[in-house]
């Protein structure tokens, strides 16, 4: 795959995301922003297109067209006292009155929802990644422990979803890593960092230094799509030592907040984009990646979304796609990729 993306120059400093080594142009968070990217294109991964063109081509398992990756970064699990008194009110005014009684007795949390969201991804044959905080900044995952289980239990995927500056501090990633792994009492091999936080190519040798199999932090939380032109997960080059990062990166392509980022945006035009994204990716034989907040799932606020997440699993079962997590991902790739 390296060899054919190499035969064109700027597809391949487009697939090595070269135009942000050292990068002056970052955010508020110290990321590189897409306002000064040179490719805008992001719902045409070119370079997946090209390997196609030259006959490049991924098997998925069992002659599945595509994959589907879904996860869920896990920000916080508690909502806050004002935000249970809202939604309480809201459900009150829908009739919804048993609902919002457990909320204002502090009996039922709409961010403690890890069986929920099981529950409807059984219903499409799916599983996914749910990206854990082990910091403490915002909860303690000791809290969570039976929750965990219970994902790993049902064939889901527990991963690390690194503190703010964990993307650049080899100690705070390995210490994040092990806690983790002490509370699930099994290997975490997958990581995202928190608000995408992430630094081309050194956070990709941070991670496998410390022992991660893939990372699935790249993609843009303001736009939607594929970074660098690519829809198949790949192993990321080192420019600056001209060798490859014994690294799986799983592109990110959709987060829930990036599609309604607006509060005007319509459910039609969020199904558009994502559809499209879809049938982009079944084309080419690729992988779409979707992250859907735990707090998404609340029907109080986020219907909408709810009903989006429900309606793409619906969709893509029905194009018998591959609905998985980004373990089963990394393991069926690292034996097939060439």
């Amino acid at each position: 795959m390296i060899d054919i993306i190499k035969k064109d120059e700027t597809l391949w400093d487009l697939f090595c995301r070269k135009e942000e080594y050292n990068s002056p142009y970052l955010d508020n968070r110290e990321r590189f922003s897409f306002t000064h990217a040179r490719y805008k294109n992001l719902q045409h991964p070119v370079v997946s297109e090209f390997l196609q063109k030259q006959n490049w081509v991924f098997p998925w398992p069992d002659d599945k067209t595509f994959t589907v990756c879904l996860s869920h970064d896990i920000d916080d699990i508690y909502s806050t006292e004002q935000y249970r008194y809202f939604t309480s009110l809201k459900l009150l005014c829908e009739s919804n009155v048993q609902s919002a009684m457990k909320r204002i007795r502090k009996k039922e949390d709409p961010y403690w929802n890890f069986r929920e969201i099981i529950r409807i991804e059984k219903e499409a044959n799916a599983v996914s990644t749910f990206y854990i905080m082990a910091d403490k900044s915002r909860y303690n995952p000791r809290d969570l422990t039976e929750e965990l289980h219970y994902v790993i239990d049902n064939g889901g995927e527990i991963g690390l979803h690194g503190g703010y500056s964990s993307y650049k501090d080899a100690q705070k990633l390995h210490t994040e890593k092990r806690f983790l792994e002490e509370i699930v009492g099994t290997r975490i091999i997958g990581y995202r960092n928190h608000y995408l936080r992430f630094k081309i190519p050194e956070t990709w040798m941070l991670l496998s230094q410390v022992g991660f199999q893939y990372d699935s932090t790249l993609g843009y939380t303001s736009h939607v799509g594929f970074r660098n032109g690519m829809c198949h997960p790949f192993v990321p080059f080192n420019l600056n030592e001209n060798t490859l990062i014994d690294i799986l990166e799983i592109p990110l392509v959709v987060i829930d907040n990036t599609l309604f980022r607006t509060k005007n945006v319509t459910e039609e035009e969020c199904w558009g984009t994502c559809k499209n994204l879809i049938d982009t990716v079944e084309r080419l034989n690729g992988i779409i990646t979707f992250l859907w907040h735990n707090y998404s799932f609340d029907t109080a606020f986020y219907k909408l979304r709810r009903k989006l997440y429900i309606k793409i699993l619906s969709y893509c079962r029905q194009k018998n796609a591959w609905i998985t997590n980004g373990k089963e991902v990394c393991e069926w790739t690292k034996k097939n990729l060439r």
